[in-house]
């Protein structure tokens, strides 16, 4: 197994633009052999005390999870990263999530303040 742990200069609020950068770098990884990725905390809106950041929360299904389980199964690696996510019961959460080429193989959450 050959890790890779990406380092993402995120623009805060972009969740579009974080998310090109995480593709871009997945695949520079999987092309540099990794097998499993490890994205930074927050990778799809950074993190500060910005208002904008909880509107730029995600549905723990939303876009972030798409692009995960995607490139996991195309380059049939294991990706973990956490997300700033807003459930259904509209709580905002920092939710780890490890994906595999298979699905959503784990949910970490830690409660956010407030």
């Amino acid at each position: 197994m050959r890790a890779a742990a990406v380092q993402l200069d995120a623009v805060p609020a972009d969740v579009d633009a974080n998310l090109a950068a995480t593709k871009r770098l997945v695949d520079q990884a999987t092309a540099a052999g990794a097998t499993a990725i490890a994205l930074p905390e927050f990778f799809t809106t950074g993190i500060g005390f910005l208002p904008e950041l909880a509107d730029a929360a995600l549905p723990p299904d939303g876009k972030a999870t798409e692009l995960m389980l995607g490139l996991a199964r195309r380059h049939g690696v294991m990706i973990g990263g956490s997300l700033l996510v807003r459930d259904a019961d509209g709580h905002f959460r920092n939710a780890y999530l490890l994906v595999t080429p298979e699905g959503v193989a784990g949910r970490h959450d830690k409660d956010l303040p407030g």
